[in-house]
């Protein structure tokens, strides 16, 4: 499933000559589509984890995706931090249902895993406050295994 994508765009750019282009076209359309869908379903399922308070397997859904929904729903200037754990990592702050949470995103092979995490206390934008945001989002991808060259 996940080399779909690449196939797709394969098979368009080969398609492009004889097609004056419309079939690299209606690959971006679709991959468009996909990206806003599995966009959807991480929204989706950080709304079940924030509801349940457990860890939500989502379907398949590629990287771009998961950049979309934190892109869309991100609150900070940098919308997530991107590392490699127990498998491709996102981790970034969104609001979600008027209030502010982490989302955790760690998709593997076989799954996408999305987690919430509460904060603390409710953070202000002054200088102080960004170091805090900045410290409990660290402090979470330590517990969840960034590597420690990753951190900055």
């Amino acid at each position: 499933m996940h080399l779909l994508v690449p196939i797709g765009f394969f098979i368009a750019l080969v398609l492009a000559i004889p097609t004056v282009g419309l079939s690299l076209v209606a690959f971006f359309v679709l991959k468009f589509v996909i990206d806003s869908q599995g966009a959807s379903s991480v929204l989706a399922a950080a709304f079940n984890a924030e509801r349940t308070d457990e860890t939500v397997v989502a379907p398949f859904v590629n990287n771009a995706a998961i950049r979309k929904f934190f892109n869309k729903y991100g609150t900070t200037e940098k919308k997530y931090d991107f590392f490699f754990g127990a498998g491709m990592t996102f981790l970034g702050y969104v609001r979600l249902s008027g209030e502010e949470i982490v989302v955790l995103v760690v998709k593997s092979r076989d799954a996408t895993l999305v987690s919430t995490y509460e904060l603390p206390y409710s953070f202000g934008n002054d200088l102080l406050s960004l170091m805090q945001r900045k410290a409990f989002i660290d402090e979470i991808a330590t517990a969840v295994g960034r590597p420690a060259a990753a951190a900055s």
